[in-house]
């Protein structure tokens, strides 16, 4: 008696899995974004160590009295992304980070912006000048899916402006806190034709003229599809060959009778 092999298509329509990376390497960048005297920075791994928002790391800079005083900035850079695992069909970069930055005094700034070259070129990300900063929030923005992520990078700097003892004008401080950096890429569906796997066989009429069945998601949801004797030989192939809907089948599963 012939086996009826029933052929399970498993096709993904949406939803494509979702992959997070990070950078792996921080340095001290001179902030600059921001203005004055730059003051080195520490290191900022509880940036992208991949505790999400349950870390973080903080850089402040405050100005100094004098007549008048030194503005002072301090700044980190962030780059040398984890590698991709494949390509994607959507990319998006993030920051959570807050600021906080004098309103009064002298006042203070803070930037976080973004650049896709290496370095070559920045682009702000966000910012705020003497204005009391920001509360803990993710700035998103979306690349180019096909942005190579050994040229993005990321940077931070916050600064305090200098006080006047002449005005008198007392200095100003900046802080700005980064609690995760990451990049979210939509993994592109395979390129390659979807294949068909045989899990189950039943017993078949040996006069069936069939082959087997494929029940099919997708496209035709529920379909009953008819496999010819002879069109496939193997458990697993790419093309269902000359498969057809049976109209009326949908939902069913099991053999055809022989015509």
């Amino acid at each position: 008696m012939k086996r009826l092999p029933i052929i399970f298509f498993l096709l993904v329509l949406s939803g494509f899995a979702q992959e997070i990376r990070r950078p792996t390497a921080d340095s001290d960048n001179s902030a600059p974004d921001c203005f004055g005297t730059a003051v080195a920075s520490a290191s900022g791994a509880n940036a992208y160590d991949g505790s999400g928002t349950s870390t973080s790391v903080a850089y402040t800079a405050s100005g100094t009295s004098g007549r008048p005083g030194t503005s002072r900035k301090t700044g980190r850079l962030f780059a040398t992304w984890a590698t991709p695992s494949g390509a994607y069909s959507a990319l998006t970069l993030n920051v959570n980070s807050s600021c906080t930055d004098d309103a009064i005094n002298a006042g203070g700034e803070c930037f976080i912006s973004y650049s896709t070259n290496g370095g070559a070129t920045w682009t702000a990300l966000i910012s705020d000048s003497s204005s009391g900063g920001w509360g803990q929030v993710t700035t998103t923005v979306t690349l180019s899916a096909g942005q190579d992520l050994t040229q993005l990078q990321v940077r931070a700097c916050a600064d305090g402006f200098a006080g006047d003892l002449n005005l008198p004008l007392i200095p100003g401080t900046g802080t700005v806190t980064l609690f995760d950096v990451w990049t979210s890429g939509t993994l592109a569906p395979p390129s390659s034709k979807p294949r068909h796997r045989i899990i189950e066989t039943l017993a078949a009429p040996a006069a069936s003229p069939y082959l087997g069945l494929l029940l099919v998601f997708g496209p035709l949801v529920g379909a009953i599809l008819e496999f010819p004797a002879g069109d496939s030989s193997s458990s697993d192939f790419a093309s269902p060959g000359a498969a057809h809907v049976s109209p009326g089948m949908e939902g069913e599963r099991g053999v055809f009778p022989a015509a």
